[in-house]
C-alpha cells in the first residue's frame, strides 16, 4: 500500500498464507486482534467492513480488470457490451480484435 512506509511493510509480513484456509485465518485474526484492541462498537464495526470493501475494490482495480481484459481478447467479450456501449455512446472496451494493450478500467 502506497501510504506504508517501505521500511514498514516487512515488519507487517509476518506470515504469507499458501492456502485459502491460511489466508482467512489470518485475516480473521487480525481483525479479531484489531476488534479486540479497538472495543466492540459500531465505529470499529464500521472500520472493518470499510477497510475489507477498499481491500476488495484495489484488488480488482489494480490486477481483476486487466486479467479480464485478456481473457476478453482471448476468448471474446459477450456481443450485449458491444451492444449497449453502442446504443448508449460508452466506451468500446477490450475485445479480441482490440490491439490497444490498456485496460479499460479506471
Amino acid at each position: 500500500m502506497p501510504y506504508i512506509k517501505q521500511d514498514d511493510r516487512e515488519q507487517l509480513k509476518e506470515f504469507i498464507p499458501s492456502t485459502p484456509g491460511e489466508l482467512n485465518y489470518v485475516l480473521h485474526c487480525m481483525i479479531l486482534e484489531y476488534l479486540d484492541d479497538k472495543g466492540l462498537n459500531y465505529t470499529t464495526f464500521n472500520e472493518i467492513i470499510g477497510v475489507l470493501e477498499c481491500i476488495k475494490i484495489e484488488l480488482y482495480r489494480r490486477i481483476g480488470g486487466f486479467y479480464e481484459d485478456i481473457k476478453i481478447k482471448e476468448n471474446g467479450d459477450l456481443t450485449l457490451y458491444d451492444k449497449i456501449r453502442t446504443k448508449y455512446g460508452l466506451l468500446t472496451g477490450p475485445s479480441k480484435n482490440d490491439d490497444s494493450g490498456g485496460s479499460s478500467t479506471p
